[in-house]
């Protein structure tokens, strides 16, 4: 998916609020792999808004009981690259 798809697939999420109830448009398994893609490219691009929206995402699989380790690990690096980034680390 090009930044252009994914940008349009972020904002479609946003505005239909998709982050509350992502089961009545997506797979489990797609809700994963979208959280994964847009925590990578909030890392590649410096596009923090695709960050806060797997921050959403992520939110919901917790509640759901349905969070994957990985995707937990995920998080922690992309803030740990966040910080990097913006100088917030010692």
């Amino acid at each position: 998916m090009n930044n252009i798809e994914a940008e349009s697939l972020m904002k479609r999420i946003e505005i239909k609020r998709i982050f509350n109830n992502p089961t009545e448009y997506y797979s489990l398994e797609e809700i994963i792999d979208i959280t994964s893609m847009f925590m990578m490219l909030s890392v590649e691009t410096k596009d923090w808004r695709f960050f806060n929206t797997s921050l959403k995402l992520i939110d919901w699989l917790n509640a759901t009981g349905n969070c994957p380790q990985h995707i937990s690990d995920l998080e922690d690096s992309t803030m740990q690259c966040i910080r990097l980034s913006c100088g917030l680390t010692k």
